[in-house]
């Protein structure tokens, strides 16, 4: 099936789509450190500093508060602290299947905005 379906170079392509997307979605937020990963393996740095990138603070739990926020958005992501120096630090894992098409990368990006757009207003 991953041969019959050319999936290694649809996640390629569609990872690049999602990755553009997430870029274009969460940029002018106020917390994005960055979008990094390869095909459909991307991670979300989070950050209280945009400028300096600072992280927020440990007690906060920003990616956790943001991993339940998007599961109110229809996405399953993984929130994990710590990314910094083992204690500091937010990110979000993105792992969607090998399937995934470029509708639906598109939800991912917009959920995920709103997401994080949700968790930003709740901690003012």
């Amino acid at each position: 099936e991953i041969e019959r379906q050319d999936l290694v170079a649809r996640s390629a392509r569609v990872g690049s789509y999602l990755k553009r997307r997430l870029q274009e979605e969460l940029s002018p937020l106020p917390c994005l450190g960055e979008v990094r990963g390869e095909g459909l393996f991307l991670g979300v740095e989070l950050v209280a500093d945009k400028a300096s990138k600072a992280p927020f603070p440990r007690e906060l739990r920003f990616s956790k508060r943001v991993e339940a926020a998007a599961l109110d958005h229809g996405l399953a992501t993984l929130g994990a602290g710590g990314t910094v120096d083992h204690v500091n630090g937010d990110h979000l894992l993105l792992a969607p299947p090998l399937i995934l098409t470029d509708a639906q990368a598109d939800l991912i990006a917009t959920g995920l905005r709103d997401a994080i757009t949700d968790v930003l207003a709740q901690i003012g």
